[in-house]
């Protein structure tokens, strides 16, 4: 294989110019793209960057027919590495990719206003992160890009959740602490408290209550405590 000047030729109907070598193979020799140069594809993909062996492979930039722009490194014609990708609505995904997927730690933002912080796999949020949408901010566990595990959601209204999630929804042990400081603390079932907890009033009373759907359960016992001193 022996390195040659710059060239132009198109192959499997792509366009390429730039650096290439001559590449034995048997009784034949083929030009394959290789250090610097530009091929545009088919579908009306262009790519600025490092070759080996005739793809993408070093540092590039590939911008898509619809304006998507990625910018980092490449292995065997995808990316791998560093980069980031950037739509031209503003949307940008920053961080370490593995075969062409966001993995490990990155960013997710919007016209420069990061919406997501964390671990990613495959390309979707997976870990621990912090996610922020709509004013509310979520700190802790996620799956696929769902709340799941043990998390903490504030909302813009000042109320926070904090306990167990599952599938993006208040399941299992948690707390739920209102506007005016009353908070309640025990079991949730989609995004409902249910059972026996504990609510603590907005001027210092703790009550044990027994809640199914949201609701105080009628059939349920409330016990109040204050000062160590209980009324049923």
């Amino acid at each position: 294989m022996s390195k040659k000047d710059i060239m132009s030729w198109e192959i499997d109907g792509a366009t390429y110019i730039g650096e290439y070598c001559i590449e034995e193979d048997g009784d034949f020799y083929r030009e394959v793209a290789q250090g610097k140069g530009k091929m545009t594809y088919p579908n009306g993909a262009i790519y600025w960057g490092d070759f080996f062996n005739g793809v993408p492979e070093g540092f590039g930039i590939m911008q898509e027919a619809d304006g998507t722009k990625y910018i980092g490194e490449w292995k065997e014609g995808e990316p791998h590495g560093k980069g980031k990708q950037v739509t031209k609505e503003g949307d940008c995904w920053k961080g370490n990719y593995i075969n062409n997927y966001l993995h490990g730690l990155g960013t997710y933002s919007f016209k420069d206003k990061i919406l997501y912080k964390g671990q990613f796999k495959n390309g979707s949020p997976h870990g621990k992160g912090v996610y922020i949408e709509n004013d509310e901010k979520y700190r802790g566990e996620i799956v696929n890009g769902l709340y799941h595990g043990y998390g903490r959601l504030a909302f813009p209204n000042g109320e926070l959740y904090e306990g167990e999630f599952l599938v993006g929804t208040f399941n299992g042990q948690g707390s739920y602490t209102f506007r005016n400081c009353s908070k309640w603390v025990g079991e949730f079932e989609n995004n409902k408290m249910i059972g026996e907890g504990i609510f603590h009033t907005m001027d210092g009373r703790s009550e044990l209550k027994d809640w199914k759907d949201d609701r105080r359960n009628p059939e349920g016992l409330t016990i109040l405590c204050e000062k160590n001193n209980f009324w049923r």
